[in-house]
């Protein structure tokens, strides 16, 4: 069954690819500021059925909090690997498609995500 999820997500405030995980003598450990984040991101999808292992399209539409210039790459790690974390799919290599674009500026910022199953994997 071919499923789709809508949902809007906050802004990934000052969290990049270099600082999402950490590295200490003792190992790779999750960033405090991509840890909040991840709590953030698990309670807003927490009641959405899971897409498991299918195969999936994400479309994101980013809503920046302000005019600075942006490479519009940099949430899509810490946007991916939170919703994995989330468990809302097994793993980000599922995804198959990706569609990124970049909107206006709104207060505070937002991603407005969409995901849905292309075929299952299996």
């Amino acid at each position: 069954m071919l499923r789709e999820a809508s949902f809007v997500l906050p802004y990934p405030h000052h969290i990049s690819v270099n600082n999402i995980w950490k590295i200490s003598k003792y190992g790779v450990y999750l960033s405090p500021i991509a840890k909040r984040y991840f709590k953030d991101v698990f309670f807003i999808v927490y009641s959405i059925p899971k897409f498991e292992e299918d195969l999936l399209r994400v479309e994101i539409k980013m809503y920046p909090p302000d005019l600075r210039k942006r490479d519009i790459d940099n949430i899509l790690k810490i946007t991916l690997d939170s919703l994995q974390h989330a468990k809302l799919y097994n793993n980000d290599n599922q995804v198959e498609e990706l569609y990124v674009k970049k909107m206006h500026k709104v207060d505070d910022g937002m991603l407005e995500v969409k995901i849905q199953s292309l075929l299952s994997s299996n």
